[in-house]
């Protein structure tokens, strides 16, 4: 984290030597964290077998806590996850009060009998970076609360399916995001969400930067929001994206396509005008060597916009053993229960957005282009 605050880009923060390793040292993420003595621990973090969630709170605030870096061993981040128990009570997945390197995680922030929480929930003024992480329902994805002034990376990482915006920022910030998608966000909560990045309090100086990035939800506003007035954020650059309905304030906006950018649950599909649309030269931090599922981060004549690289040749994978590919699911790590279709709808509960109570099939859709995983 010391390199990391000189600027070092969020890529070169991988393959470092750890000093503690999970479940190796401590049975859980947040045992190895209310461990720590030294600043600039890394933590390195390995999938559980079979795929099973670490089921926990990883709460690094207070006055203990140490500047950490977070890393999962699995270079595809859908395969270690992090959830939290039903009853606990914190209104977060993983917490940090200094400044926090995380990097290959699967945050779930919602489910069955539980409320919506914050995926990550940042706290005080700091140096923050969210890499190559997926965050699944709950409020936020990324909510970071400054003092006076923060600094947030976002990278490569995909943020889905929320009720409130995928990046809440509150309080001065000089926030950048690359090769990220933010989709599925609702416009449930009122005004100022379902949208991709949202400030609040920012007096007119805070920066944002975003390149070769999807922000694509559900909110009317614009999806680079602030509360009260747009114009209280001091400068928005984007760069070689897909953000949705993007007007003025913010002139400084070049190669932006605000077109449908073809996703299913979260990953481009055949024919998206995202596919060979970046810029690896406009990066801003420069841009990672793999995409979310851990594979080469350009396939074809350029990289894709968003967090995940489109390859039409790859390997369909299916971790949960349910026979749905995981490019289909929006479950991947539910073993065999998801072979059932609770609400008779001829449709696989993994591919159900509302395997419930619903009465539509959706498979025919899914499966008319073809997907890579």
């Amino acid at each position: 984290m010391a390199e990391y605050k000189k600027g070092t880009p969020a890529n070169l923060a991988t393959g470092l030597t750890p000093d503690i390793i999970v479940p190796d040292d401590f049975p859980t993420i947040a045992a190895a964290v209310a461990s720590l003595t030294e600043e600039d621990s890394i933590i390195l973090v390995r999938a559980k077998p079979n795929l099973a969630p670490y089921v926990e709170c990883v709460d690094n605030t207070g006055l203990d806590a140490k500047r950490i870096f977070i890393i999962a061993e699995e270079t595809d981040a859908f395969k270690t996850v992090i959830q939290l128990p039903a009853d606990d009570a914190n209104d977060f997945v993983i917490a940090s009060s200094r400044d926090l390197y995380l990097s290959g995680f699967r945050v779930i922030a919602s489910g069955e009998g539980l409320a919506p929480r914050t995926a990550i929930k940042l706290v005080g003024d700091g140096v923050h970076a969210v890499v190559l992480c997926v965050t699944q329902g709950g409020l936020h994805g990324v909510h970071s609360i400054a003092n006076t002034q923060s600094k947030l990376d976002v990278v490569g990482c995909l943020l889905q399916d929320g009720l409130t915006a995928g990046i809440q920022m509150n309080n001065q910030h000089e926030a950048r995001v690359a090769f990220s998608t933010i989709a599925g966000f609702t416009a449930a909560g009122g005004e100022g969400t379902g949208v991709g990045i949202k400030t609040l309090g920012t007096d007119g100086n805070s920066s944002i930067s975003v390149t070769n990035s999807i922000l694509w939800n559900a909110g009317i506003e614009s999806e680079v929001h602030d509360t009260p007035d747009d114009d209280q954020i001091a400068s928005v650059s984007i760069k070689y994206s897909d953000v949705r309905g993007i007007e003025v304030p913010y002139p400084n906006v070049n190669h932006n396509q605000d077109d449908t950018p073809g996703l299913i649950q979260g990953m481009l599909a055949y024919g998206s005008a995202c596919i060979d649309a970046a810029s690896i030269a406009d990066s801003d931090p420069p841009a990672l060597t793999n995409d979310i599922r851990g594979r080469a981060r350009v396939v074809g004549s350029n990289a894709d916009v968003g967090a995940h690289e489109f390859n039409a040749e790859a390997v369909e994978e299916d971790l949960d053993g349910d026979g749905v590919p995981d490019s289909h699911e929006l479950y991947v790590t539910r073993s065999l229960f998801y072979k059932v279709d609770s609400d008779g709808d001829e449709t696989n509960d993994g591919t159900d957005a509302a395997p419930i109570n619903d009465s539509v099939t959706q498979l025919e859709i899914v499966i008319t282009k073809p997907v890579a995983n």
